[in-house]
């Protein structure tokens, strides 16, 4: 069960990935690159060090609860041995 913060920091971080991806027309936009228009938008306090960390740690618990579609469409994982590669796109456009 997804904790209320984790949902909302979902809807930003979807809602952040279209609007970034759109106003900027990027695809495959990882989390370190999206994490400074985050901080930007207030959705997080600070920019990591860590390419996007804080992102990556909600989107691996929105996954890991099977809702990643559901809470942040813009979002797809790509699998590999030791660690997931994410990256934003576009959705319905």
């Amino acid at each position: 069960m997804l904790k209320e913060s984790t949902i909302s920091q979902a809807y930003f971080i979807s809602m952040y990935a279209q609007e970034y991806c759109l106003k900027y027309k990027k695809k495959d936009v990882k989390p370190g690159e999206l994490m400074p228009y985050l901080v930007k938008q207030k959705v997080y306090s600070k920019v990591d060090d860590r390419e996007g960390q804080p992102i990556r740690k909600v989107l691996r618990e929105v996954s890991k609860a099977g809702r990643l579609k559901e809470l942040i469409p813009q979002a797809r994982g790509d699998e590999k041995d030791e660690n997931t590669m994410w990256f934003f796109n576009v959705v319905g456009k």
